[in-house]
């Protein structure tokens, strides 16, 4: 009996102290309380592409926590080679002017942070439409 009392006076000791030194650390306040957890961004939901006039589609998307900026990716054709528009985009929107009437587009976006760059959105796509 006294030495099964001896072991659990040990463990509770040991619970003890390891209680102490776990309440007494202090963490480093200089990490920012964000979702960055070492890993990249989820991939961007909400895409949506629209046609503002004949020259210009707008795409946009919902924001996506921890993400510092944002790629955008286009192509001719649903299934081509996707081309980066270039520029580090901030913001959740993005807009396209370099086309002509009638021209149709495709759109993906990837979110980045410090540790890379997400997957790739879903493709949407927009017309522009004819001068009037």
């Amino acid at each position: 009996m006294k030495k099964n009392r001896k072991i659990y006076l040990s463990l509770i000791s040991q619970i003890i102290v390891i209680g102490i030194v776990f309440i007494s650390c202090d963490y480093d306040k200089s990490f920012p309380e964000t979702s960055d957890s070492g890993v990249t961004p989820f991939t961007p939901t909400g895409v949506r592409a629209a046609a503002e006039s004949p020259m210009t589609i707008r795409v946009s998307w919902n924001s996506v926590p921890g993400a510092t900026r944002y790629n955008v990716y286009y192509s001719s054709s649903a299934s081509g080679e996707f081309i980066s528009t270039g520029g580090n985009h901030t913001s959740t929107s993005y807009r396209d002017d370099s086309l002509s009437a009638l021209q149709t587009r495709f759109y993906r976006v990837s979110a980045v942070n410090r540790f890379g760059e997400s997957t790739l959105s879903i493709t949407v796509s927009a017309t522009t439409w004819l001068y009037f």
